[in-house]
């Protein structure tokens, strides 16, 4: 889980207004759920944004910067599969909602920064089913010039 934190410290921005606590704070709730004795496992799917956030948009990448269009995202590959957190991190204060969404739908899961850098929610109690072959992706809903690029990240448990 300390992929996030050199992320930000060493290559995308060294002197951001993301502080080092926001991301270990992201951190520790990573690897909470990494080590558990529970009958499920976890994955984490990232995505960024190297602009402001802005509303309506579908502006999120995965891995080479490419803009993923609605309909367009993460396949989902394992069964079981359940949405039960999410976390958004953005370059500096503002105020920003980005949801979750499943084949070209709002899944009614969201996460809000409110003049913050880092936001958190976990919805385990009531999560989003995903099934092998359903399309995760992120929309950004309320966007701020001010956020100057992001980071989501969907918790995913897996029933084993």
């Amino acid at each position: 889980m300390s992929y996030l934190r050199n992320y930000y410290d060493q290559i995308a921005h060294p002197s951001s207004g993301i502080e080092t606590g926001d991301i270990i704070g992201l951190q520790t709730q990573l690897d909470l759920k990494v080590n558990n004795s529970e009958n499920y496992s976890y994955c984490y799917i990232w995505a960024e944004e190297a602009g402001p956030l802005a509303d309506g948009q579908h502006q999120w990448s995965y891995g080479n910067g490419n803009t993923t269009p609605d309909g367009m995202g993460i396949i989902i590959s394992t069964p079981n599969c359940e949405l039960i957190s999410l976390s958004l991190a953005v370059r500096f204060p503002s105020t920003c909602t980005v949801e979750a969404r499943i084949n070209n739908s709002s899944t009614g899961k969201s996460v809000s920064t409110s003049s913050s850098t880092v936001a958190t929610v976990n919805f385990e109690n009531d999560p989003v089913p995903y099934s092998v072959g359903d399309v995760l992706n992120f929309r950004t809903v309320i966007g701020d010039v001010a956020s100057a690029s992001g980071i989501i990240v969907a918790g995913l448990r897996i029933l084993n």
